[in-house]
């Protein structure tokens, strides 16, 4: 009787250890058939920062200038540019990469208006200097013993055929209008090169008119060319 109970017990416990050798087997079988649920967890990450890095002076003057908020620049703020920067090409480059350094316009004819605005700072300056250059080409005219208003050179065979007083009360500068025989061309070029000369700096030009702008000081002076003829106009700030 004992024999047969010490072998039911042996059957069962060797029954256990099957199943429980199954349920293993079951549970090994689930770990890897069923997808590990993903990771919510935010963990930190590299990224590559798409933001440009200056790798010149121009490029870091002009990116400092960019960062100053737009309801506190200034047209100083972007000052250390016009020395950091040693050409138009570098200058025009550099507005490419932080246009907000200038907000908006034309980079050349910016610099052309702040260095005119500017010149006991900025007058020494490479983009200054490079601005303010007369063009390569020359006039075929040449500079009178004579001159015009605010000491203006006037070209050789100019005569004068009508003068204005201006009103300032009603902002009308006075004028001064000179027959000459000579292309458009030539009289630009005479005054772009004479101006500079005798220390005046190129403020605008061009823009689709036949004008040039010139600042001395807290002078100005304009000059509308055309066939035949030019006319002065000038003023102070």
């Amino acid at each position: 009787m004992s024999d047969e109970k010490g072998g039911n017990e042996a059957v069962r416990g060797g029954g256990g250890c099957g199943c429980f050798g199954i349920c293993v087997l079951v549970f090994l079988a689930i770990l890897v058939l069923v997808p590990e649920p993903p990771d919510t967890r935010i963990r930190p990450t590299t990224r590559v920062l798409e933001e440009r890095t200056p790798t010149s002076p121009c490029l870091e003057a002009f990116a400092d200038a960019a960062s100053v908020s737009v309801y506190a620049d200034t047209h100083e703020d972007l000052f250390p540019a016009y020395s950091a920067c040693q050409s138009i090409d570098e200058w025009t480059r550099a507005y490419s990469a932080y246009p907000a350094a200038i907000d908006g316009g034309y980079p050349v004819e910016y610099a052309m208006r702040v260095c005119s605005g500017n010149q006991a700072v900025l007058g020494d300056t490479p983009i200054c200097k490079a601005v303010n250059a007369p063009p390569d080409e020359t006039s075929s005219l040449q500079a009178s013993e004579r001159t015009g208003p605010l000491g203006v050179p006037l070209p050789e065979g100019a005569t004068l055929i009508r003068r204005t007083s201006g009103n300032p009360a009603e902002y009308v500068d006075p004028t001064a209008t000179y027959s000459i025989e000579a292309s458009n061309a030539d009289i630009d070029l005479f005054f772009k090169h004479e101006m500079v000369r005798v220390g005046w700096f190129i403020a605008a030009s061009g823009g689709g008119l036949d004008i040039i702008e010139f600042e001395k000081g807290d002078l100005m002076m304009h000059v509308y060319t055309s066939d035949s003829r030019f006319t002065l106009a000038w003023g102070s700030w």
